[in-house]
């Protein structure tokens, strides 16, 4: 059996962004009346200039700090940053913001616990950091890799079931392909309703160079997916750079 990349593209929906500040403007508001710690934006080196006047407009008169971040890392090298608006007595969130985002630079694994905690420093309140981590977990499998599907026929879902979810037999990869989405599609609780009842698809997490080794890359914007059907050399790469259990969409819930 095969799956055109015209039928898995259909089972990828956009992810609703999830922003309780839907502008700019609202956000420095809120900082300014001391409802939000901190405003953070993303920007690009080659238009943070503009970006720092427009942000420097909005703080103007305020008493509020404007401080453009040092790409480090992968950020570098994609010539990304980050502007943080903020109150002065605020300030100390910056290098602890700096402190807990150079624990995954050096090879320790993100967790939810981390991503409450950066949520608590850009200024969240609780229950925004809750909804917030609700929001991911219904997108994403885990925070340690990037999450991409499975698509098979029925009966090897079953086979899968006997290793516990957590690998693929390398010795049954037939008709079970490997897929993923452009950064903001997911396959989503609606996807169900596309699939065929002897089909079913799972998602799990796998490290940067598992998800090289076996998908590759994004070779242009307009490209809606990567994929790769399994066989048993890919399925050995594979199980080896998963981060997660494997999931699967039963029932219109993730399990």
């Amino acid at each position: 059996m095969t799956y055109s990349t015209e039928y898995l593209g259909s089972l990828l929906q956009e992810i609703p962004e999830l922003n309780p500040y839907d502008t700019p403007e609202k956000e420095i508001a809120a900082v300014k009346l001391g409802a939000k710690a901190l405003a953070c934006f993303d920007a690009t080196l080659s238009g943070a200039a503009d970006d720092c006047e427009s942000l420097v407009g909005l703080c103007a008169g305020h008493d509020l700090l404007l401080t453009v971040s040092s790409p480090s890392g992968r950020d570098a090298n994609i010539g990304a940053c980050q502007m943080f608006v903020y109150r002065n007595e605020e300030s100390w969130r910056l290098p602890a913001l700096g402190a807990l985002r150079s624990i995954s630079r050096h090879g320790h694994k993100w967790s939810e616990a981390l991503e409450a905690l950066e949520s608590n420093l850009l200024g969240y309140s609780e229950e925004q950091t809750a909804e917030w981590l609700r929001h991911f977990s219904k997108y994403n499998v885990g925070w340690a890799g990037t999450t991409v599907y499975l698509i098979m026929p029925r009966a090897q879902r079953e086979n899968l079931r006997r290793f516990g979810d957590r690998c693929i037999d390398p010795s049954r990869p037939q008709e079970i392909t490997l897929f993923c989405g452009q950064v903001g599609t997911a396959v989503t609780t609606d996807s169900v309703e596309l699939l065929n009842r002897d089909l079913a698809i799972g998602r799990l997490a796998i490290g940067g160079a598992a998800f090289k080794g076996v998908l590759g890359e994004f070779l242009h914007e307009d490209q809606i997916l990567v994929r790769r059907d399994l066989d048993e050399d890919v399925s050995i790469v594979l199980n080896q750079g998963i981060c997660s259990r494997i999931e699967f969409l039963e029932n219109d819930i993730w399990k």
